[in-house]
């Protein structure tokens, strides 16, 4: 496999991540089509900022696997930091899922280190 390029989503790039996600729901069935609506939500979340806390791995012109993370800053109770991602099916089995998740634990730790430590 060649060398995955990682860099933050760009909203240009919304159709090729649909399709990305469109073929891991073909095989994990997990009952959740999504929508370029439902892209253009997670864009506009408050709790989102994909430029620093969102990464796609693209193998040449196609994305095969991509991460996001939001942060829910606490006004009563704790803070959240939510990952959510996932890999192409042709490309699992090969450490882009290990590579991925390291990338966004380690950015949830940088986040939750800058949050009001006063909430868990």
């Amino acid at each position: 496999m060649r060398e995955l390029e990682w860099r933050p989503p760009r909203r240009q790039d919304d159709g090729a991540w649909l399709q990305l996600l469109l073929a891991i729901e073909a095989v994990d069935r997990r009952g959740e089509v999504l929508t370029a609506e439902d892209l253009a939500d997670e864009w506009a979340s408050l709790w989102s900022h994909p430029e620093s806390d969102a990464v796609v791995a693209w193998d040449g012109d196609r994305p095969v696997a991509f991460g996001w993370i939001k942060t829910q800053v606490a006004t009563l109770a704790e803070h959240r930091i939510s990952l959510w991602g996932g890999v192409a099916p042709s490309h699992r089995g090969r450490g882009v899922g290990t590579e991925l998740l390291a990338r966004q634990v380690a950015r949830a730790r940088a986040v939750a280190a800058g949050l009001d430590p006063g909430f868990p």
